[in-house]
C-alpha cells in the first residue's frame, strides 16, 4: 500500500516555511495553514486514473510564501509517489495534479503557477463534480463546514504525460535491486537497467547514457510519470555517474522505509577535496529535472551536466 499524497508533501512543505521567514497573521484554526493550504492532499479516482488535489482555502498570505509552499505540496507529493514501488496490479495511472483555489490567486501568484507549470483547467463535467464533491468532505474533516456551501473560484492543473517505455523497463525491474531501499547496494539498480537494456540498441553505454533519453523524449510543458522502480535507478545512475565519470567522493544514504511507511528520497552526501561534505537531495533534483514541466524561457540542460552541479569533484 502506498502511503498518503501528503506524507512527504507535508515534511517539505514545512522545510519551505522555515526559508521564509515569520508567519503572518492568519487564523488560529489549526487546519488552515498560514499558506492558507489544506492539511492534506487527497486523491481522486476518475475513470481514466486518479489526481492529486492541492486545496487553497484562502489567499491572504504573501504571495511567495503561497507560491513556495504550492510548489513544495506538489513536489513533495510527486516525490512520494515516484519513491515508493508498488505491487498493486490495478493501481490507476495518476493523470493530474489539481490546484483547487477558493480565492482567486493574485496576478502574481498565477505568473509564478503559470510558469511551474499549472494552467487552467475545466470546471465543469464529470470530473470537475468529482472534485468538488471530494472537497466537500474534506473541508468537513478539516473542520472548515462555511466551505461546503462554497464552489472553488479556479481550478489549475499539471497534467502527467505516461511514456510506455518507462512503464514496461518498471515491470522489468521487478523483484530485484530496486525493491530494495535505494542505497543498500551502490550502483545496482543502474546495473539492472544496463542489463536489461543492453542487449538492446545500447551495447556499451553506461546507465546514465541508456536512461536520460528516455527522459528527455517528452512534452516540456507536461510532467512526465517516472515509475517507482524506474524512478529510483535514473537516481543510482546519476550517483554512479557522478562518482565513476566525474570523480567525485559519493556516499549513497541507504533510504529505509520510515515507521510510517514514507519511503525517503534518494538522498547522497558528496566530499569535495577540501574535506568538506554536503547532502545532495538527488531524488527532488531529479524529479525537477526530468518529470516536472520545464519553463519555455529555460533551456532544457542534460542530466549529465546538471550531476557536474551537484557533485563537484
Amino acid at each position: 500500500m502506498r502511503p498518503g499524497p501528503d506524507t512527504l508533501a507535508s515534511r517539505l512543505v514545512a522545510h519551505e516555511r522555515a526559508d521564509t521567514g515569520p508567519a503572518a497573521r492568519e487564523p488560529s484554526d489549526a487546519t488552515v495553514h498560514d499558506d492558507g493550504l489544506a492539511a492534506p492532499v487527497v486523491r481522486q479516482i476518475d475513470p481514466d486514473g486518479a489526481r492529486l488535489l492541492v486545496v487553497m482555502w484562502h489567499t491572504r498570505a504573501p504571495a511567495q510564501r503561497v507560491t513556495n509552499s504550492i510548489r513544495a505540496r506538489i513536489e513533495g507529493s510527486l516525490l512520494g509517489e515516484v519513491c515508493s514501488p508498488s505491487d498493486e496490479p490495478d493501481e490507476p495511472p495518476l493523470r493530474a495534479v489539481r490546484l483547487v483555489a477558493y480565492e482567486a490567486p493574485s496576478a502574481d501568484i498565477v505568473w509564478a503557477l503559470h510558469r511551474f507549470g499549472l494552467h487552467r483547467a475545466p470546471t465543469s463535467g464529470a470530473s470537475w463534480m468529482r472534485t468538488v464533491a471530494r472537497l466537500r468532505t474534506l473541508a468537513i474533516e478539516e473542520g472548515q463546514p462555511t466551505f461546503c456551501e462554497r464552489t472553488p473560484e479556479v481550478c489549475l492543473e499539471i497534467s502527467i504525460d505516461h511514456d510506455p517505455r518507462l512503464d514496461a523497463l518498471d515491470q522489468a525491474l521487478r523483484g530485484g535491486p530496486a525493491d530494495e531501499p535505494w542505497g543498500h547496494r551502490p550502483g545496482a539498480m543502474a546495473a539492472a537497467v544496463a542489463r536489461i537494456l543492453a542487449t538492446q540498441d545500447c551495447p556499451g553505454r553506461s546507465p546514465l547514457e541508456i536512461l536520460e533519453p528516455l527522459v528527455n523524449d517528452r512534452d516540456p510543458t507536461h510532467a512526465l510519470w517516472i515509475a517507482p522502480r524506474t524512478f529510483l535507478a535514473l537516481c543510482d545512475a546519476v550517483a554512479l555517474f557522478a562518482a565513476r565519470e566525474l570523480g567525485a567522493r559519493v556516499q549513497w544514504a541507504v533510504c529505509e522505509p520510515e515507521d510510517d511507511g514514507v519511503r525517503p528520497p534518494p538522498t547522497a552526501r558528496v566530499e569535495s577535496t577540501s574535506g568538506r561534505s554536503r547532502i545532495v537531495p538527488l531524488g527532488l533534483l531529479v524529479l525537477r529535472a526530468c518529470a516536472m514541466p520545464i519553463p519555455v524561457d529555460e533551456p532544457r540542460v542534460t542530466l549529465r551536466d546538471l550531476a557536474r552541479s551537484w557533485f563537484p569533484a
